[in-house]
């Protein structure tokens, strides 16, 4: 991934940058939270809907 470019002299140098994936116990901490807001949400939701 490029970082930056640096133009001189009618040359360009390109700073590089190197990315890493997550690790697979990252991902599903990840999703078990996201999972655990969307219940929350849906909770609020339907007890709004029981509050009107």
């Amino acid at each position: 991934m490029p970082l930056k470019i640096y133009v001189r002299n009618g040359y360009a140098k390109l700073l590089l940058g190197l990315g890493k994936g997550k690790k697979q116990y990252d991902k599903r901490a990840d999703a078990a939270k996201r999972d655990a807001q969307r219940d929350i949400q849906r909770a609020l939701r339907e007890k709004q809907k029981v509050a009107r």
